[in-house]
């Protein structure tokens, strides 16, 4: 499983297939073990989370910071103090909310 520190790195875009195995390991997403989940069901499982738990999420596309791709950054915000509870950077928005997921995961259990 990648690290809390491995997912806010942003160049990870060549280890995706290390951000999905990690994520169909997880319950919601486990029928598509071997598969790419598709992008509208890690919504619905960050959707889910931050319900469930007391989240917000704060998206950020920064197209100034590279000339050739835009840097996402999603910060995870407690709905209450909205004291920032981690953030992770991708290249691509399916990284992104991937990271987010498990990040959130991380957050959740404690880790």
């Amino acid at each position: 499983m990648l690290t809390l520190l491995e997912l806010k790195d942003a160049d990870l875009s060549d280890r995706l297939d290390e951000v999905i195995s990690d994520l169909v390991t997880l319950k919601p997403l486990k029928r598509y073990a071997g598969k790419k989940p598709p992008l509208s069901a890690i919504e619905r499982v960050l959707h889910a989370i931050c319900y469930k738990h007391g989240f917000l999420f704060n998206l950020h596309a920064d197209v100034k910071s590279n000339e050739t791709t835009t840097i996402y950054s999603l910060t995870i915000l407690d709905d209450t103090t909205l004291r920032p509870q981690g953030i992770v950077y991708a290249k691509t928005l399916y990284e992104l909310f991937s990271k987010a997921v498990l990040y959130a995961f991380h957050i959740v259990k404690g880790g």
